[in-house]
């Protein structure tokens, strides 16, 4: 763990490497550093895993965001996987945020969300939103998409739609 303060210069940082942490009963690894100056505070996550009790856990989560006068930016990245009675998904996730432009960019990419006894759904999807001289705009992509009912083999199903 190290940290650091400048009275003279306004800045404070503090962070560390292979951190175990436990908050509200979830326990949290990873590095985190988190710095403050006189022009805004920063976070960065990288290599950070953590459990909700034994339903999702979440891997590989890395996160680099900063907060200005003019808003928040940043990114948010990671691998979260579901596990409840007779459901299941996994998917990689990725966020990133920029409140100043308008913009914000959601990515789940290779999602396989299977429900037990009624079907399944595989495939990458984004949803973006940003605001320019012609206003809002939003948009939804999906790819490698496919969905089917009962069981993955010989059921009704939808392909690359």
């Amino acid at each position: 763990m190290a940290a650091s303060i400048d009275t003279a210069a306004g800045t404070f940082s503090i962070g560390a490497d292979n951190l175990d942490l436990t908050l509200a009963g979830v326990e949290l690894h990873g590095s985190v550093h988190f710095a403050s100056t006189a022009t805004g505070t920063s976070l960065k996550i990288a290599d950070a895993s953590f459990e909700l009790g034994s339903w999702v856990s979440v891997t590989g989560v890395t996160a680099d965001l900063a907060v200005t006068a003019s808003g928040v930016k940043g990114s948010l990245a990671g691998t979260v996987a579901l596990h409840l009675p007779g459901a299941g998904a996994g998917a990689g996730f990725a966020l990133s945020v920029d409140s100043a432009t308008g913009s914000l960019l959601v990515v789940v990419s290779d999602l396989d969300l299977v429900v037990a006894g009624f079907g399944g759904l595989r495939g990458s999807f984004s949803f973006s939103r940003s605001t320019g001289e012609d206003g809002a705009e939003t948009v939804i992509a999906l790819s490698g998409v496919s969905a089917y009912l009962g069981t993955d083999a010989g059921s009704p199903s939808l392909t690359a739609g």
